[in-house]
Formats: C-alpha cells, sequence, structure tokens
C-alpha cells in the first residue's frame, strides 16, 4: 500500500508478551513508546 506505516516498538530484554492474554507493558517502555511515536508523527505529518 502506499503512503503506509506499520511499526510498533520492541526493546532488547522485553518479554514477548505482546497481545496475549493479560498483556502489559513496563511504565518505562510506555514512555519510549510515547516518545517514539510523537517523533514519528512529527516527522510523517512534515512530509
Amino acid at each position: 500500500m502506499p503512503n503506509l506505516v506499520a511499526f510498533g516498538p520492541s526493546f532488547p530484554g522485553q518479554k514477548g508478551i505482546a497481545h496475549n492474554k493479560d498483556e502489559y507493558m513496563d511504565e518505562i517502555d510506555l514512555l519510549k513508546n510515547m516518545e517514539i511515536y510523537m517523533h514519528a508523527l512529527i516527522e510523517l505529518g512534515q512530509n
């Protein structure tokens, strides 16, 4: 698909718990994800 970006950060040492029952994320990883998404949206919005 043109003009499509799909991504989802994962970090070294992070448990593979995404999309499972009782899924969770450590607070520090949540904050890192928020920063990554914020920068991505800014960059994507400028182009």
